[in-house]
């Protein structure tokens, strides 16, 4: 019963947030009405989004040497890659991929997004694989990643540095 009342707090929210942003939110005319839809784009983009995340929910119940797993994985990036070209090479793109990539701050932006994400699964997968396959406690597999608290605490004062001087 938990996750039935995890999942109805956040349909609930997603609710407020719909009626709130159309309330709040000037109506725009579209910008081009007469552009075609492109389904290609929404089928590549739909397909990077859904089969990674089918991927990662089978690593529940199997291993990452699965074809249940590393096939909808592989299929999924391929997607991304091949949405994001297909953006940077058409005439009218959905997602101005060259603009961005052209800004120095987005590419920043960008890659600190990936770096955190990649990051933060095989932090995961690392505690997960001490906890469940090597059947460590919660407190060694936690004191295992004593090393991450000194670098974050060590970027902080580095950024603190950072912000006050004229190297910003």
């Amino acid at each position: 019963t938990g996750w039935r009342v995890l999942f109805a707090a956040v349909a609930v929210a997603g609710l407020a947030a719909f009626v709130l942003g159309a309330l709040a939110l000037p109506h725009i005319e579209p910008f081009d009405p007469d552009q075609r839809a492109d389904l290609p784009t929404f089928g590549l983009a739909l397909a990077g989004t859904v089969l990674p995340f089918f991927a990662v929910s089978q690593l529940m119940t199997t291993s990452f040497s699965e074809p249940i797993v590393w096939a909808p994985l592989a299929a999924g990036i391929a997607s991304l890659g091949a949405l994001i070209l297909n953006q940077y090479k058409a005439r009218s793109p959905l997602i101005p991929v060259k603009a961005l990539s052209t800004a120095l701050p987005v590419v920043g932006t960008i890659t600190a997004m990936l770096a955190g994400a990649a990051f933060v699964t095989l932090l995961e997968l690392v505690i997960t694989g001490q906890l469940q396959g090597r059947h460590e406690s919660a407190l060694r597999a936690g004191l295992q990643c004593w090393p991450a608290v000194v670098g974050v605490t060590a970027a902080a004062i580095g950024f603190a540095a950072l912000f006050r001087s004229r190297w910003i």
